[in-house]
């Protein structure tokens, strides 16, 4: 059974290459059911549109917010579906393509790397003092933290595998003060 072009699924996740996984999986599995009339169709997916003897899931990009509230609606109603069934596959795309849009939409920039150094010492209930294993010596961690020197690449690595501080964090650009 023919669904979609392969070329329209390659060229819609060289675009958003989130969705690439969850249509490979929607593809396989449509690709491979044993459809015998759009009743069929129905069962497995609920909000399929029947079209002149062709089956369609509901699917639609998400390109307005209007769109993305449609989507986290149904996003809502298929919370909990078990993976690899067809409301799970729906699930994996619908999730995808709204994360998609607010990605372009609501992006969140990396935060300062200093106010990242703090808010994990924070949560790992840190202090100042141990630092000095990962950035050196007691006067270096002041002065990092004070805003007075640059991180180094080996403190960004240390902190990054020693914090769990994610490197593009940490490789923000930060003004010093002199």
């Amino acid at each position: 059974m023919r669904i979609i072009a392969r070329k329209t699924l390659r060229d819609f996740w060289a675009k958003y290459p989130g969705a690439e996984q969850p249509l490979k999986a929607w593809f396989k599995f449509t690709s491979e059911a044993d459809w015998k009339g759009p009743q069929d169709v129905k069962k497995q997916y609920r909000n399929a549109t029947i079209l002149k003897g062709a089956q369609t899931m509901n699917i639609k990009p998400v390109r307005t917010k209007k769109d993305h509230a449609s989507a986290l609606k149904r996003i809502e109603k298929l919370m909990g579906a078990k993976a690899g069934t067809p409301a799970g596959d729906e699930l994996d795309i619908l999730a995808t393509l709204a994360a998609a849009y607010e990605e372009k939409h609501f992006s969140i920039a990396d935060p300062d790397p200093i106010a990242a150094i703090k808010h994990r010492m924070e949560a790992l209930g840190m202090a100042r003092k141990d630092l000095e294993p990962i950035l050196g010596s007691r006067s270096r961690v002041s002065e990092i933290l004070n805003r007075r020197r640059k991180l180094s690449i080996e403190m960004i690595r240390n902190l990054h595998a020693k914090m769990g501080i994610p490197a593009s964090a940490l490789i923000q650009d930060y003004k010093i003060r002199m």
